[in-house]
C-alpha cells in the first residue's frame, strides 16, 4: 500500500469519518452579501431597537460613502422615522464631487459653489451644461444625474441633455454612448436607467421606442399617484424627446400624435403656449399646429404676443394671408395702451419680427404722450433696429425726435436718464449720422460727426471703432483716436480688475446669488474689452484669451462670439473668425449686422483660401 494512502487511513481510522467527510466536500463559505443587499441590510440596522447597533449601522454607511448613495438617498422617504431621519442625515453629510479635476473651465466655471445655490440656478446651470458644444457637458451632467439631491433636477438634467444635445453621426453617437456609461457607473436611480435608455437608443433607436413608450406611462402613473416625485414639467420632457424620436425614425402619425400629447399635456401658461407653438412650427407638423389654435382659441384671442407667434408660425407654414390677418389682429387687441404696444415691439424685434415690431414702436411714439416711459422705450429700441437693419439715417432721425422731446419736457429727460447715461442718447445720433455719411461718401459729414460724438461720449467702444476706421481721418484726428483708445482701454482693464475682486469676495463667501450676478458683470468687461482692442489697436492675445473667458461665463451669447470673430480677424486667423461668426449668426439668427459680417469674413477667407491655392499651384509649377 501507498505509504502515504496508509497514513491517511491511519488516522481517519482512528477518528469518526462523517463530521470530516461532510467538512471536506460541503460547499465553500458563502462569501458576503453583494454590496447593495449589504447597504441595504446596514438601512434597516439605522432602525434597529437598540442605540449600538443604529449608531454602527450608520458609522458603516458613512464609511461606504458615494456607493451608498443610491440607496440612502431613497431611504430619506422610509416609512421608520429613525431610518428616514438618519439617511437625511448620512445624504446630507457627503461631498458630492459635482467638480472634477479634469473638468474644462467653462464647465468647472458652471459647477462652481453648484450645490449651495438655489434649484432655479441649479437648473439653469443643467441647461447651460446641456448647450456646450462638443459634448464638453456630458460629464458634468451625467455627475448631476447621479447625484443630485432634488429628483426632479436629476430626471431635468437627463431631459435637459436628452432634448438638447445635437449628434450628427455614427462615431460621434459611439462617442456619447461610452460617455453616458462609464459616467454613471452603478447608479440605479429612475433617472440614470433614463439615461442608459437614451445610450442604447443613440446605437439602436427603432429598437427603443417601445421602451420609451413604456416609461412615459410608467412616469405619467407615478405622476397621478405620487405627484412630488414627477411633474407636468418632466412629462412634457419625455414626450418632446419621444415625439422628435419617433418623427426621425419615420413614424410621422404617431410622432404627431406624440407632439399633439405634449402640447396639451397639463394646464398651460401663455410662455408654454408659446413655446408650444414654436416648437411646433420648428418641426413643421402643421396638422399639429391648427390643433393647438383650436385648442387654445381663448388665450389666442385675448392674448397679442401668443396671436403675433401663431402668426410667425403660419408664415414659416407658407399661409401668409393667414399670418398678416393674425398679426392685423394682434395689433388691434392692446388698443392705446402705449406700455404694452412697447413691450410687443420688443418681443416682436427680438424675434426678427421687424415690420410687425416697427408697427408697434411707431404706434406708440404717434399716441404718445412723449412724456410716458413706454415712449422713451419705444424710441430707443427703435432706433436700435432701424441701425441693425442698416437704416443708420432712420435711426438717426428717430433719436432726433426723442432729443427734441427731451429739450421740450423735462420729464422725457428724466426717463431717458433711467435707460442711459445722459450724454448716451445725442452720442448716439451722431454715431448713427457718420455710418450713414460713411456708406453716402460724405466724409467732412461724417468727421464732423465722429467729433461731435466724441465730445459727448468719449468712452463709447463702437464710437471709438468707427474713428479708428475712418479712412481720411488726418494725422491729428489719429493720434486723437489713439490717446482716446488707449485711455478707454484703460478704463475697461480697471473694470475688469474690480470685477474680479468683487467676484473672489463673493466666491468665498458662497455667495451664490451674487456670484452670478457679478459673473454676468464680468462678462461684460471682458466683452467690451475685447471688443474695443479686436477692432483697433492694443494686445489681440490678451482681447482673444478676454474673449474666450467672457465666453466660459456666459457660453451661448451671440454678441460675445461676435466679438471673438472679430478679434481673430485682427489676429489673421480668418478660418476661427469664421467659425465664431457662425456660432454667433445661430445663436442670434434675426441679427442683421451679424449676418452681414458672417457674409464679410465668409468672403475673406474664400479669397484667402484662392489666394493659398494660386500660390501653391505656382510653386508645383516652379518646381517642374
Amino acid at each position: 500500500m501507498n505509504a502515504r494512502r496508509y497514513a491517511i487511513l491511519l488516522v481517519f481510522g482512528a477518528l469518526p469519518l462523517a463530521p470530516y467527510i461532510t467538512s471536506i466536500f460541503a460547499a465553500p463559505e458563502q462569501a458576503e452579501d453583494n454590496p447593495s443587499a449589504r447597504i441595504e441590510r446596514l438601512i434597516a440596522d439605522l432602525g434597529g431597537e437598540d442605540f449600538t447597533t443604529r449608531q454602527a449601522a450608520q458609522k458603516k454607511l458613512a464609511g461606504i460613502g458615494l456607493a451608498a448613495f443610491d440607496q440612502l438617498h431613497a431611504a430619506q422617504s422610509h416609512a421608520n422615522l429613525e431610518i428616514a431621519w438618519r439617511a437625511r442625515y448620512l445624504v446630507r453629510s457627503m461631498k458630492i464631487p459635482y467638480e472634477q479635476p479634469g473638468d474644462c473651465e467653462v464647465v468647472a466655471s458652471i459647477l462652481r459653489d453648484y450645490g449651495s445655490v438655489s434649484p432655479a440656478e441649479r437648473e439653469s446651470r443643467i441647461e447651460r451644461l446641456a448647450q456646450l458644444d462638443d459634448l464638453e457637458g456630458v460629464d458634468a451632467l451625467t455627475r448631476i444625474v447621479r447625484f443630485e439631491m432634488s429628483m426632479r433636477l436629476s430626471k431635468m438634467a437627463v431631459l435637459h441633455l436628452i432634448n438638447t444635445v445635437s449628434i450628427d453621426d455614427g462615431a460621434e453617437a459611439n462617442r456619447l454612448h461610452g460617455k453616458l456609461l462609464a459616467g454613471l457607473a452603478g447608479s440605479q436611480r429612475a433617472s440614470a436607467a433614463w439615461l442608459r435608455i437614451y445610450a442604447d437608443t443613440l446605437l439602436r433607436p427603432r429598437e427603443n421606442l417601445l421602451r420609451w413608450s413604456r416609461l412615459i406611462a410608467q412616469e405619467h402613473q407615478q405622476l397621478e399617484q405620487s405627484p412630488g416625485k414627477s411633474s407636468v414639467e418632466i412629462m412634457r420632457g419625455l414626450l418632446r424627446y419621444y415625439a422628435g424620436l419617433l418623427r426621425a425614425n419615420g413614424k410621422a402619425a404617431e410622432a404627431d400624435t406624440a407632439l399633439y400629447r405634449w402640447v396639451t399635456y397639463g394646464q398651460r401658461n401663455t410662455p408654454q403656449i408659446i413655446e408650444a407653438i414654436d416648437y411646433v412650427s420648428f418641426r413643421a407638423a402643421w396638422s399639429v399646429l391648427d390643433q393647438l389654435a383650436e385648442e387654445y382659441a381663448e388665450t389666442i384671442r385675448t392674448s397679442a404676443e401668443v396671436k403675433y407667434v401663431l402668426a410667425e408660425a403660419y408664415r414659416e407654414k407658407g399661409d401668409a394671408a393667414a399670418a398678416e390677418r393674425l398679426a392685423q389682429e394682434a395689433f388691434a387687441i392692446d388698443g392705446d395702451n402705449g406700455r404694452e404696444h412697447a413691450r410687443l415691439g420688443t418681443l416682436l424685434q427680438k424675434r426678427g419680427l421687424t415690420a410687425w415690431a416697427q408697427r408697434e414702436y411707431r404706434h406708440v411714439l404717434e399716441q404718445g404722450p412723449a412724456g410716458a416711459a413706454p415712449y422713451v422705450e419705444a424710441a430707443l429700441n427703435l432706433s436700435e433696429m432701424l441701425h441693425d437693419t442698416d437704416d443708420d439715417k432712420a435711426a438717426a432721425r428717430t433719436l432726433a425726435e426723442l432729443i427734441q422731446q427731451m429739450e421740450i419736457d423735462p420729464n422725457v429727460t428724466q426717463l431717458a436718464r433711467q435707460r442711459r447715461e445722459p450724454a448716451f442718447i445725442p452720442a448716439r445720433r451722431h454715431y448713427f449720422l457718420s455710418l450713414h455719411y460713411a456708406k453716402t461718401g460724405e466724409t467732412d459729414k461724417q468727421k464732423e460727426a465722429l467729433i461731435e460724438a466724441t465730445q459727448l461720449h468719449p468712452d463709447d467702444p463702437d464710437l471709438l471703432i468707427a474713428r479708428w476706421r475712418f479712412s481720411v481721418a488726418g494725422e491729428a484726428f489719429q493720434q486723437e483716436t489713439d490717446q482716446l483708445i488707449e485711455a478707454a482701454t484703460g478704463k475697461s482693464l480697471a473694470l475688469i480688475r474690480r470685477a474680479e475682486v468683487f467676484l473672489k469676495a463673493a466666491r468665498n463667501a458662497r455667495d451664490g446669488d451674487r456670484q452670478e450676478a457679478l459673473q454676468y458683470y464680468y462678462a461684460q468687461a471682458l466683452n467690451e474689452y475685447a471688443w474695443l482692442v479686436g477692432n483697433t489697436k492694443g494686445d489681440i492675445d490678451q482681447a482673444i484669451e478676454y474673449s474666450k473667458k467672457s465666453l466660459e461665463l456666459k457660453p451661448n451669447t451671440g454678441g460675445f462670439y461676435d466679438t471673438l470673430a472679430h478679434c481673430y480677424v485682427r489676429k489673421g486667423d480668418l478660418e476661427a473668425a469664421v467659425k465664431a461668426q457662425r456660432k454667433a449668426a445661430e445663436l442670434e439668427p434675426h441679427s442683421g449686422i451679424i449676418a452681414r459680417k458672417l457674409a464679410e469674413f465668409e468672403e475673406l477667407l474664400r479669397k484667402e483660401t484662392r489666394s493659398v491655392s494660386k500660390g501653391a499651384l505656382r510653386f508645383t509649377r516652379s518646381r517642374r
